[in-house]
């Protein structure tokens, strides 16, 4: 009986020092969990929720003005980072605000400006590891598809807002948690050939008092 409890004793002290041994990274157990919450016009800062849940509103047309995003990274060698489109300032890494990381705020507060797309991304060594997935409500179209790992989501040249959003992440490789077709929308209308067909009809008197209602 004594040798019985001497080996199980032994045992498991071998299997505590081997457990130290092993990195963080290796010995992280469960999947990292991303933790968000949004500024809302008319409502200001949410209360942060994580693994898919939406931040924001839906059906109540109120914009995204700001959003924040941590990471509880389970013991991996991971960070996140990310940048918004801004109405009047456009992609944050396209001007001095630069991405943002690890719960700091992207977006304005207090000017009014709305949200229109988002990037997502994780960085350090283990972030191969995994896919991070995000989706917007916005404006005019309802819940669009899932993006990930800092491809567009949202939508650019319309002028919508953001309403509302989601943030997951999975192992990679993983199933992504619905359909990830339209995540992001642009629109395409050529302002070139719409110049053209003007200066090319300019003396049209219909065309002329177009042009001067456009004018202001």
């Amino acid at each position: 009986m004594r040798k019985s409890v001497k080996k199980c004793f032994v045992l498991l002290l071998a299997m505590i020092m081997i457990v130290g041994m092993v990195p963080a990274s290796v010995s992280a157990a469960s999947t990292p969990v991303a933790s968000y919450h949004t500024h809302v016009q008319n409502v200001g800062w949410q209360d942060f929720v994580s693994d898919g849940n939406m931040s924001g509103t839906s059906g109540r047309g109120l914009r995204l003005e700001g959003i924040e995003v941590k990471l509880d990274n389970q013991g991996y060698d991971l960070g996140i980072t990310y940048q918004t489109h801004i109405q009047n300032i456009g992609w944050e890494a396209d001007t001095t605000r630069g991405w943002k990381s690890n719960g700091q705020m992207s977006g304005t507060e207090g000017l009014s400006y709305r949200l229109e797309g988002i990037q997502i991304k994780l960085t350090g060594t283990d972030a191969s590891k995994f896919d991070i997935y995000y989706q917007v409500h916005a404006e005019n179209i309802g819940w669009m598809g899932w993006a990930k790992n800092g491809e567009s989501a949202g939508t650019a040249g319309f002028g919508y807002r953001l309403e509302g959003i989601r943030i997951k992440i999975v192992p990679v490789g993983s199933a992504a948690p619905g359909s990830t077709e339209n995540a992001f929308v642009k629109n395409s209308v050529n302002f070139h050939i719409i110049s053209d067909w003007f200066n090319h009809n300019k003396t049209d008197r219909n065309v002329r008092k177009t042009v001067k209602i456009m004018a202001g």
